[in-house]
């Protein structure tokens, strides 16, 4: 069963298991937030120039209930260098199967309303005998624009070098682009849209919308074309914490809940 769960993950996913994501309020957006930096900073590196304070942020997430598929991680950015830099440590799996990614991105603006930021990751992937455990680097590439008050446009590349996380002749490298704007019609309610380019694979898109219900309280909610799930989403903001918890929904293998867990400093 288990076998069978990690095959369909890998189609949804579109390009097989080694790519992983993160914060509760993306996930409640369906990951539509490669322009949004509420949510978007585990996932573009450009939108880290946000933080203008030390800020630490825990996440959990338990795909279909299934506690081997958990994926859990701890963010922290801070201000150093001129721009931002962010530490990032993501581990997925259980004792027999597991992935253990540890990535340093760093962020700066370079004029008005335009960012750019970079990460490099260590992914160790664990499989055990007959097969072996593999250790590769990983670059990702992010950009933010914000063209207005009302409007912010986002670029994202994932393993731009085409690197295998496997060193299996079989294995295709696992290359994305991300390319979406975010809205803001009126000041409480935040639009998003996104396409994905997967390699070898056909484009699909994400959608989502935050919708600002007071100063502390937000609700969330959005469609992943990759993985086919819906995903909704409540976020709280209490004194210097964040607390964000979603759900998303698969027709066929079921839900999935995430929590996440921040404070600024």
């Amino acid at each position: 069963m288990i076998v069978f769960l990690f095959v369909v993950c890998g189609l949804n996913a579109k390009a097989g298991n080694f790519v992983r994501y993160g914060g509760a309020s993306a996930a409640g957006l369906g990951q539509s937030v490669v322009a949004y930096s509420k949510a978007g900073y585990f996932q573009n590196q450009a939108l880290i120039t946000r933080f203008d304070s030390i800020y630490i942020e825990l996440y959990s997430a338990i795909p279909f209930a299934i506690t081997e598929f958990g994926t859990h991680s701890v963010f922290v950015a801070a201000p150093l260098l001129g721009g931002v830099t962010s530490f990032q440590y993501q581990y997925f799996g259980y004792q027999s199967y597991n992935e253990n990614k540890t990535g340093v991105a760093y962020a700066r603006k370079l004029g008005k309303g335009l960012s750019i930021g970079v990460q490099l990751s260590w992914l160790r992937v664990f499989i055990p005998e007959p097969y072996q455990t593999s250790n590769n680097l990983l670059a990702e590439v992010g950009l933010s624009y914000e063209l207005n008050k009302y409007l912010n446009f986002g670029a994202h590349i994932f393993n731009p070098t085409l690197s295998k996380p496997v060193q299996d002749e079989s294995e295709n490298p696992e290359t994305a682009i991300r390319v979406g704007v975010s809205y803001r019609p009126i000041e409480v309610v935040a639009c998003n849209i996104e396409l994905v380019q997967w390699l070898n694979h056909k484009t699909s898109f994400r959608v989502g919308i935050d919708l600002q219900l007071t100063n502390a309280l937000s609700i969330q909610t959005g469609y992943n074309h990759d993985s086919q799930m819906v995903g909704v989403g409540i976020g709280l903001d209490y004194k210097s914490f964040v607390f964000a918890f979603a759900g998303n929904y698969h027709n066929v293998l079921g839900y999935s809940p995430h929590l996440s867990i921040g404070k600024h400093f």
